[in-house]
């Protein structure tokens, strides 16, 4: 023992957090540089009948636990000997010891903890805990005599229950120890094309008006996935509020799932900066705004449900529903973008393309994005068209949820929104895909700040029979949910 104290590097902030068993070992294998490893993975988000949430691999039935030979080499430690000792060789070697321990300072009272120092001095241990929601994990301490207790009550529980340490033991548990090691493979791309595909193709006609099937023989009853995860909160978590008020309160899952699906977009926003830095992709800058504001409803429709929570009104569970139903268009569409994109990158590699990107008018007029603005249009629902509205504009707009539908019907009789979105399907536009949706999303010049104000103002007289004075014009424009 040469060291008094030592502490390992560690990533808390890249990976996803919401997944334990996944979350500390990427917090050792991302303390290197293994992102190319790590981009692939990750992207689906898969949610049960009872709002249970988890992760999943593309083409598969399994729980998203990959692979991590790659990146980390894995040994198992003495579970019948005193752990301590263990913990300090373990660190000296650069290894971080992942222990399942019996403790009350983690959320959960049996749970793991990733170990990546120590100090001799003050007889503690470093670790990582589980804490729960909002930052799921956190930095902690263990004196040594805590945490050989903790760690031995533990291993004495899982003996009373054969099946139970047979189920531990091939998680790793009750200890192993993680080394971490660099892996510089080029980043999956068709990996990615294949969950893109899984997640867009999803079995079930909702808010988007397809019926799609990722294989026609099969249909997944109990598991949702993909653009179907939407329904499951506009539709069904409707249907269970309206039947139980304190649904939410009682399934305390419903909120995790909604975080979790954020959590994944938000990372998919990071893989694609990462992916477009690298050089791995090309033309995919669009696609970051779009995710972005599908971040924000995401954000909102976690908020509302929130606040149900607390307050019971049902007005936020009517408002969480056009949010959840916005998300679906808007996912779908991004879904669409990408799949052409990685499709075209992966045929690139096997030189089946050169020229992926170029299309003639009319092609332009039925890739994706086109496809989703002129459904907007056609659809019946005035709220999904005024969110689109704000969608393509990419700036603040009308604050919808408090109008009534008389309002909503003069926002369709004046068909301003339509106007617009015409207008710029008609316009004339390069043939080339890589910027067609910067282009749609930059069309903030056909509508002036002064005609957004007069439709602002037109409404707000209707709702309160009265002018609004410039400050309220001014709240009116920027007012979120």
């Amino acid at each position: 023992m040469n060291n008094k104290k030592k502490e390992l590097d560690i990533n808390m902030t890249e990976p996803i957090v919401t997944e334990c068993w996944n979350y500390c070992r990427l917090a050792v294998a991302l303390a290197v540089n293994n992102r190319n490893w790590y981009v692939d993975k990750f992207w689906e988000v898969n949610i049960y009948d009872g709002f249970m949430s988890y992760y999943y691999e593309a083409d598969s039935e399994r729980r998203s636990m990959p692979n991590y030979d790659k990146v980390l080499d894995i040994e198992r430690i003495n579970a019948n000997i005193d752990i301590v000792p263990q913990i300090i060789e373990a660190i000296d070697k650069e290894g971080y010891p992942l222990l399942y321990i019996k403790s009350n300072k983690s959320k959960i009272a049996e749970h793991e903890v990733l170990v990546y120092g120590y100090d001799i001095e003050e007889k503690k241990a470093l670790c990582l805990i589980y804490v729960g929601q909002p930052n799921y994990w956190e930095k902690s301490t263990f004196s040594f005599e805590e945490i050989e207790y903790c760690f031995k009550e533990e291993v004495n529980e899982l003996k009373k229950d054969k099946e139970k340490m047979l189920y531990y033991w091939g998680l790793g548990f009750p200890a192993s120890i993680l080394y971490k090691k660099g892996n510089n493979d080029k980043p999956d791309l068709y990996a990615i094309y294949k969950s893109i595909r899984h997640m867009l193709n999803s079995g079930y006609q909702g808010a988007t008006g397809v019926q799609l099937y990722y294989d026609q023989d099969e249909y997944w009853v109990n598991i949702h996935r993909g653009i179907e995860i939407y329904k499951m909160f506009y539709d069904n978590l409707y249907s269970l509020i309206c039947e139980n008020e304190n649904y939410i309160n009682e399934n305390v899952d419903v909120i995790k799932s909604v975080y979790k699906v954020l959590e994944s977009k938000r990372k998919i926003i990071d893989k694609i900066k990462y992916l477009q830095e690298g050089m791995y992709i090309r033309n995919i800058e669009s696609i970051i705004p779009q995710l972005e504001r599908l971040c924000y409803y995401l954000e909102n429709a976690l908020i509302l449900l929130e606040k149900y929570w607390v307050r019971k009104s049902k007005k936020y569970v009517e408002k969480m529903r056009t949010v959840f139903k916005t998300a679906e268009i808007t996912d779908k569409a991004i879904l669409e973008q990408l799949m052409e994109i990685f499709s075209a990158e992966v045929r690139k590699e096997l030189d089946m393309d050169t020229e992926l990107y170029e299309c003639d008018e009319n092609e332009l007029k039925n890739s994706p994005i086109c496809r989703y603005i002129t459904y907007e249009i056609q659809t019946k629902e005035n709220y999904i068209k005024a969110y689109l509205h704000r969608f393509i504009m990419q700036s603040d707009s009308i604050y919808i949820f408090g109008l009534e539908q008389s309002e909503l019907d003069a926002i369709n009789e004046s068909n301003k929104v339509g106007v617009q979105i015409d207008n710029m399907l008609s316009d004339e536009y390069s043939s080339s895909l890589p910027y067609r949706t910067e282009l749609y999303l930059c069309k903030a010049t056909l509508v002036e700040q002064l005609e957004q104000q007069e439709l602002i103002k037109e409404l707000y007289e209707r709702k309160y029979n009265e002018k609004p004075s410039e400050n309220m014009l001014c709240l009116l424009i920027e007012e979120k949910i």
